[in-house]
């Protein structure tokens, strides 16, 4: 009895591990993102991450996992790069009245996946299919930016490079997709 009971348990721990949706831990439902519906207009999903700086800057394993993401998302995420600050003004007076903003800000909200999911859905549904997210360069955001009126978000209490800050939120980004 003790040798089939303990092959019962091995089976139980093997098939556990090879199928995780088994688990006994509680997950949290996943939240799928789902494209507004427009009666007139047909907008295609965009979702651009707005980076100042050159695409040179980042450092070539950065680049890598940035595009690790970008790839799995190709109609949808937009990577734009701006040359300074100056720049970045000007690009978000053209944006904001199509699309919604968000800064990634130290000071920002600090968000879980699924509360980052729900609200990235949120935002999609309110702007028409349409979403982008500031990233500033390693000095941050300039200060007309950051009392622009913009929603800010944190992707946590450390202060991350730029180059990195980009590949998490393409992470998230994707895994809010999936």
């Amino acid at each position: 009895p003790s040798l089939f009971m303990f092959l019962l348990l091995l089976g139980v721990v093997m098939l556990m591990l090879i199928r995780p949706s088994l688990s006994f831990v509680p997950r949290p439902p996943p939240v799928r993102l789902t494209p507004p519906r427009s009666s007139s207009t047909s907008r295609h999903l965009t979702i651009s991450i707005i980076a100042v700086g050159k695409p040179g800057s980042v450092s070539p394993w950065l680049a890598s996992g940035y595009d690790a993401f970008a790839s799995r998302l190709p109609s949808v995420l937009k990577s734009e790069w701006v040359k300074d600050d100056k720049a970045l003004l000007s690009k978000l007076r053209k944006v904001k009245d199509k699309s919604s903003v968000t800064l990634l800000d130290e000071r920002g909200d600090e968000l879980t996946s699924v509360e980052f999911s729900r609200a990235l859905n949120a935002d999609l549904v309110k702007c028409g299919a349409s979403v982008s997210f500031v990233v500033g360069a390693a000095e941050g955001l300039p200060r007309e930016v950051k009392e622009g009126g913009y929603k800010k978000v944190s992707l946590g209490k450390m202060t991350l490079p730029h180059g990195l800050a980009r590949v998490v939120l393409a992470e998230q980004i994707y895994r809010a997709m999936e």
